[in-house]
């Protein structure tokens, strides 16, 4: 069972992707995301950072590519593509940090051909048993984009781009799925 010191503290060349849940290491090959991944997951951020400009001060923040310890015993700290946390968990992070054991309230994920839908879906079921209250699952593929949208104690919703994506999270949130593809 690796530690969260060992994980943390590991210089080795980003050439692996780390996640430890529940204590046990889960690696991937690492490479840059390819033109659809990167192109829905700078929407998404878009679209959410469009949100909280309109939000009243103390605003969240939407943090790209950040780490969260989510779980003490058995450790889990994971790496989110795309995530937002609330004014108050967004203050306490140190302005230098990239993790935090603060609970982002939305993670967004990408769906890629790096890893399995079993691994993702793994992933998600742990952000959903840690207390993150949103998530969003985005399937870039031509063809067949979807979205799959899971709240806190609830099942996943499966939105097509005709559908619109309204977020139980962000207060007033929402927009056409297909806004996340074209």
């Amino acid at each position: 069972m690796e530690t969260l010191e060992h994980v943390v503290t590991r210089r080795d060349p980003p050439a692996v992707d780390r996640y430890l849940i529940r204590g046990h290491l889960w690696e991937r090959p690492a490479r840059p995301r390819g033109r659809s991944e990167a192109t829905c997951l700078a929407r998404a951020a878009a679209l959410v950072s469009g949100w909280v400009s309109r939000q009243p001060w103390p605003r969240g923040e939407v943090l790209i590519d950040f780490a969260y310890l989510l779980r003490e015993e058995p450790r889990t700290l994971v790496d989110v593509a795309l995530s937002f946390v609330p004014a108050a968990a967004a203050r306490a992070i140190p302005a230098k940090a990239w993790w935090t054991a603060a609970r982002p309230d939305l993670v967004v994920e990408v769906f890629n051909d790096r890893e399995s839908r079993g691994a993702v879906t793994e992933r998600a079921r742990e952000y959903a048993a840690c207390g993150v209250r949103e998530l969003w699952v985005i399937d870039p593929t031509p063809g067949d984009c979807w979205v799959d949208m899971v709240r806190a104690g609830g099942e996943p919703a499966r939105l097509s781009p005709r559908q619109s994506l309204a977020s139980g999270v962000l207060t007033g949130f929402s927009c056409p799925v297909a806004d996340l593809f074209r």
